[in-house]
């Protein structure tokens, strides 16, 4: 059986989700991810922006990435459907390892990636989109 390649990241993280108010994967005191989502399913969109990392030997420092999630019920019981956004500054190199990672998960979720784009992603430091 092949290794899988070692991976790092650091930079920032935001997440949101359909659920009312806060979400119950993250704040109840069940195990993670196996809590009933607020409205039966769970939408959830997962916005990254790299600043540090690599996957294997390939870098991925500055690249942005979104990925938007659906499961019929708790996280934990599998069957999501998943798109990723890869940043359209990515080179293919950079796009096949953020890809075989979706795919690695994909094995364990039942559903399926739906989509592994190229998209035009930028991070804007002090932006505040409800101000603009």
């Amino acid at each position: 059986m092949a290794t899988q390649p070692k991976w790092q990241l650091s930079g920032d993280y935001f997440e949101n989700c359909n659920c009312s108010v806060v979400c119950p994967c993250l704040v109840s005191t069940a195990a993670p991810l196996t809590s009933k989502p607020t409205q039966g399913v769970c939408d959830v969109a997962l916005i990254f922006h790299i600043d540090n990392g690599n996957y294997g030997s390939v870098r991925l420092d500055g690249l942005n990435v979104a990925m938007v999630a659906h499961t019929p019920g708790p996280m934990a019981n599998g069957n999501w459907t998943v798109a990723a956004y890869i940043d359209e500054r990515a080179d293919d190199k950079q796009t096949d390892s953020a890809g075989r990672d979706l795919h690695r998960r994909r094995r364990r979720s039942d559903g399926g990636v739906r989509a592994v784009d190229r998209e035009p992603a930028r991070r804007q430091e002090g932006a505040d989109p409800l101000c603009d």
